[in-house]
């Protein structure tokens, strides 16, 4: 599992443009510390996992990888005549939003997550 979470940790930093060593002084950590973590061989405890995660931008679980499976969940909230509905995913980018002369809405949605 640390190697796998090391991994992703390399991976969301390059994708973000950090340097090991800018997400190293983001972390109060040396480059060294961190390139260990990312290359596996030191832990990744729950504390350093929401710090990477603050860091990185985005959730504890797309570290661990852990929803492989592309979800989606919306919410509703009416205010007076208006209608919202937000779309929540786990990771998925956004493609195309096309809405008819109706006021149907199709939102398309890429499975590639960050």
């Amino acid at each position: 599992m640390k190697m796998m979470t090391g991994k992703k940790i390399k991976e969301l930093r390059q994708m973000r443009g950090f340097t090991p060593r800018r997400l190293a002084e983001l972390m109060s950590m040396t480059a060294e510390e961190l390139k260990q973590i990312e290359a596996g061989k030191a832990p990744v405890t729950d504390e350093l996992l929401r710090d990477f995660a603050d860091a990185l931008r985005c959730r504890p679980d797309v570290i661990m990888d852990y929803n492989a499976k592309p979800k989606i969940m919306f919410n509703t909230v009416e205010d007076g005549d208006r209608v919202s509905v937000y779309l929540i995913t786990n990771g998925m980018k956004c493609s195309d939003v096309i809405i008819s002369e109706q006021g149907s809405v199709v939102v398309k949605f890429n499975k590639d997550k960050d």
